[in-house]
């Protein structure tokens, strides 16, 4: 993989194009995708919505697998996923698992987009899997979703897959991996030894929140770049490339009012076409 020693900022008309352009140049064997989890239930379309809707079908044509640590994990919850493509309804365990989850449209558009596209995919989250125990918190949660994620990739891989696309959050994706998040990055195992792409998708309200509300120890880990605001397109997107090899793509602000949702009442999703 050709880096430039510098970082670059290229201007593309939608997220899709961005994604597509990283593809066609480098065409990695690991797409590795990392958003910024949502901070609270809003109205604001999550990463993983835009992401759904503008980048899957992309991969999908070029016949890639999805891994993502947003779906659960295990037989009972796969049987479930297998069943929404052909009923478009949700099974009772991924109902039960996703109530109340602070981006419910945006896994709903994930699964919407694989049962159009025929794409497939695997759930890596430790919810649902042989390894979940009562209680865990999130460091635990965020520990084992690596390591399933990692072991998902290797085993498309294994498989004679030549285009896996993983997604989940920020630090999973790492090459270079802040000091003591490396037991949380699948990254920097798999960059040295595959075709491997760290592509990040921010949107500028969590960049925003996170600067505003976390300590500085926290902010630094998330690699939002200092001059962030000012590389907020009006329309379209960035997307900058980093010496380090990591690509960033970055949103504009939405163009729709963001309300505060209650978390007890499911939301409306639009729908992916």
């Amino acid at each position: 993989m050709t880096i430039p020693p510098t970082r670059t900022v290229t201007h593309y008309p939608a997220l899709g194009d961005a994604v597509n352009s990283a593809w066609e140049k480098y065409h990695p064997a690991v797409f590795a995708v990392g958003e910024l989890h949502p901070i609270d239930h809003s109205t604001l379309p999550s990463t993983s919505f835009h992401f759904a809707a503008e980048a899957l079908p992309i991969f999908a044509k070029k016949g890639c697998q999805l891994v993502s640590e947003l779906l659960l994990s295990g037989e009972v919850i796969k049987k479930e996923i297998e069943d929404f493509r052909r009923t478009g309804r949700l099974g009772p365990n991924l109902s039960e698992r996703f109530n109340g989850v602070r981006d419910f449209c945006g896994i709903m558009s994930f699964l919407q987009q694989v049962r159009i596209t025929g794409m497939p995919l695997v759930g890596s989250h430790v919810f649902g899997s042989a390894r979940e125990i009562p209680n865990m918190d999130k460091w635990d949660q965020a520990l084992i979703n690596t390591e399933i994620t990692e072991e998902n990739i290797i085993s498309l891989l294994n498989q004679g897959s030549n285009c896996v696309i993983s997604y989940g959050g920020t630090w999973h994706n790492d090459i270079v991996p802040k000091t003591g998040n490396e037991k949380h990055s699948y990254g920097h195992h798999l960059w040295p030894l595959v075709g491997y792409l760290e592509f990040d998708i921010y949107l500028p309200e969590l960049m925003r929140q996170i600067i505003e509300s976390l300590s500085p120890e926290e902010i630094a880990s998330f690699d939002i770049p200092d001059d962030w605001a000012k590389l907020v397109p009006d329309q379209g997107v960035n997307l900058i490339q980093f010496p380090s090899g990591r690509m960033l793509a970055i949103l504009p602000y939405s163009k729709q009012p963001v309300v505060p949702l209650d978390p007890a009442i499911p939301p409306n999703c639009p729908s992916i076409r």
